[in-house]
C-alpha cells in the first residue's frame, strides 16, 4: 500500500514554509518552528521555486513578444560581435594600439548588449506589478460587464 499525503494539507504546509522562508527564516529555523524534517522543508522549498519559475515562464511573456524581441536583438549583436572579432583577427600583430582599441570596441558592444537585454527582460518585481495591473483591468472589465447586465436602482 502506498501512502499519499492529503494534497490540501501539503499545499497549506508549503504555503507556511514559503511564507516563513520569504520572511528571512533559515531552513533549520523553519524545521524547528513547524516540527518538520530537513528533507520535507528542502523539498517544499524546491517545489515552490519550481512553481514560481513555471509561473514566470507562463506569465511573463504570454504572447511571446518579448522573447521574439530579445531574439532579434541578440542576433543583431551576435552579428556585430562576429564582424568585430573578424576585423580584430585581421589586424597586424605589431599594431598594439589598434588591437587594444578593437578589444575596447568589442567590450563596449557586449556592455551595450547587456544593457539592452536588461531593459527588455524586466525584474520579477516589475513582472509581478504588471500581472497585478492586468488582473485589476480584467476585474474592472468584468464589473463593467456586470453593470450593463444588472441595472442600478436609486
Amino acid at each position: 500500500m502506498v501512502y499519499t499525503a492529503n494534497p490540501i494539507a501539503v499545499a497549506k504546509r508549503r504555503e507556511k514554509v514559503e511564507k516563513l522562508y520569504g520572511r528571512g527564516h533559515s531552513e533549520r529555523a523553519i524545521e524547528e518552528m513547524l516540527k518538520l524534517s530537513h528533507g520535507t522543508v528542502s523539498n517544499d522549498l524546491k517545489f515552490v521555486r519550481e512553481q514560481n519559475a513555471k509561473w514566470y515562464d507562463e506569465n511573463s511573456d504570454p504572447k511571446g513578444r518579448r522573447r521574439s524581441h530579445v531574439w532579434g536583438i541578440a542576433k543583431m549583436f551576435r552579428d556585430v560581435l562576429q564582424e568585430q572579432w573578424i576585423l580584430h583577427s585581421q589586424l597586424p600583430e605589431d599594431k598594439h594600439g589598434l588591437k587594444i582599441q578593437s578589444l575596447a570596441n568589442i567590450s563596449l558592444t557586449v556592455s551595450r548588449y547587456s544593457d539592452r537585454i536588461s531593459i527588455i527582460a524586466p525584474s520579477m518585481e516589475q513582472t509581478w506589478l504588471e500581472d497585478q495591473v492586468r488582473k485589476l483591468n480584467e476585474a474592472k472589465e468584468e464589473l463593467a460587464q456586470k453593470a450593463k447586465i444588472i441595472p442600478l436602482t436609486a
